[in-house]
């Protein structure tokens, strides 16, 4: 967009200190938590061009485990909401288990043939895991 001479960086919801110059944000986020800005594109004049609002996540660590498994798995995080977990078969033409979860919840794979899978974790649209599973027998 032409005419923008600065940007004016506003917390709407979160508490964290943070440091905006320009076009760039600095901040320290502890897991867990979120923030929201809102941000003005604003013209030599002062009139606002554009605004536009950003939300930041930090959901924190996530791991499989165990991993090989041949019975069960789980995801080991700090976050405690529901997650969506998916079992993907990487050479084989099965279909797609999807699974709700919380952390530290086990998931059944006895079922599931010996072989590779790719597991998806997900927080909403956001994509907070992706780990290679091998499966025992």
């Amino acid at each position: 967009m032409t005419g923008i001479n600065n940007f004016v960086w506003e917390r709407y919801q979160g508490n964290l200190p943070f440091w905006a110059h320009t076009n760039q944000m600095h901040f320290t986020m502890q897991s867990g938590n979120y923030v929201s800005f809102r941000i003005y594109a604003r013209s030599s004049s002062n009139d606002t061009l554009a605004v536009r609002n950003v939300t930041y996540y930090n959901y924190g660590n996530f791991s499989l485990y165990p991993n090989p498994s041949s019975s069960s798995i789980s995801i080991k995080s700090d976050y405690k909401g529901p997650m969506d977990l998916e079992i993907i078969p990487l050479y084989k033409s099965s279909k797609i288990l999807e699974f709700k979860v919380a952390a530290d919840e086990k998931v059944d794979i006895h079922d599931l043939p010996k072989g590779d899978y790719l597991v998806r974790v997900r927080i909403g649209e956001d994509l907070v895991l992706e780990s290679r599973l091998i499966k025992n027998e």
